[in-house]
């Protein structure tokens, strides 16, 4: 998932992952391999070994004898993704496995939405960088829950899902009404795992999957609105956020959960 650097020092894979999960290159853009390199201060075979995963995460295009080409946003794409992200979670609710809900869930607290502002930070730049932290704290309680169906590949799945809609997601919270409506959807769904109430549980997600597709049309035009306007790819981009704190347990992190979740990310 976005976010989940080891190191501070990103492989390859995990910096061009960033920049296309955030579209920093203009939808349709051929990527060349070259000038990634060239920027990177790299051969051109770790850019092509680390594109072709990507391309295989459906992070990108890629045409037969024409090369790479970043992703563009897709209305449609973007239902469809919303709409499987929401049977996936549904499962991992209906499975039951609820016994590590307090370990794995519970402390996953956000301290994003009421941060305040920087003093070395600009208002607009402070407001872009809680933007992506809240967008990730969201995603990591997503795929936490994905983590209580015991399921690899579900855990996995959810990940891949929140990376290609990421960027859709950043600009839908740039809307304080959003931002704190789905942070208190969130919780709501925190507290019904804990009663083991799994319909209110699937009733929310339910609710946070058709509020996501109502604003989606008008989200997915600002965001390719604003891809479009970027730059070339070939300037340096602007530094990665930093991912939210998130206050955690030892309990947590060692409960069979957060392996699991762990485990899917390698």
């Amino acid at each position: 998932m976005y976010g989940d650097l080891r190191s501070d020092h990103p492989t390859i894979y995990e910096t061009l992952k960033t920049e296309l999960v955030n579209c920093r290159f203009r939808p349709g853009e051929q990527i060349m391999i070259a000038e990634l390199a060239d920027r990177l201060r790299v051969s051109s075979t770790p850019v092509r070994e680390a594109l072709i995963r990507l391309e295989a995460e459906s992070l990108l295009d890629v045409a037969p004898r024409r090369g790479f080409f970043a992703k563009t946003l897709n209305l449609n794409e973007m239902i469809d993704l919303v709409q499987y992200q929401f049977f996936l979670l549904k499962s991992a609710v209906e499975a039951g496995n609820l016994g590590g809900v307090d370990e794995c869930v519970a402390p996953l607290v956000p301290d994003v939405a009421h941060e305040g502002a920087g003093a070395s930070t600009s208002e607009g730049d402070h407001a872009r960088h809680r933007h992506v932290r809240q967008a990730i704290w969201i995603e990591t309680m997503m795929t936490r829950v994905a983590a209580l169906s015991q399921n690899r590949a579900v855990v996995r799945a959810v990940g891949n899902v929140n990376d290609r809609t990421h960027y859709v997601r950043t600009v839908d919270l740039e809307r304080l009404d959003v931002t704190v409506a789905s942070q208190g959807l969130i919780e709501r769904l925190w507290l019904s795992l804990r009663r083991a109430d799994l319909a209110e549980a699937v009733a929310l997600l339910k609710r946070d999957r058709d509020d996501q597709i109502e604003r989606l049309p008008a989200v997915v035009k600002e965001g390719l609105s604003r891809a479009c306007s970027r730059t070339s790819s070939s300037v340096a981009p602007a530094a990665p956020v930093a991912p939210p704190r998130i206050r955690t347990c030892a309990a947590a992190a060692n409960s069979p959960f957060a392996r699991a979740v762990l485990a899917a990310r390698r």
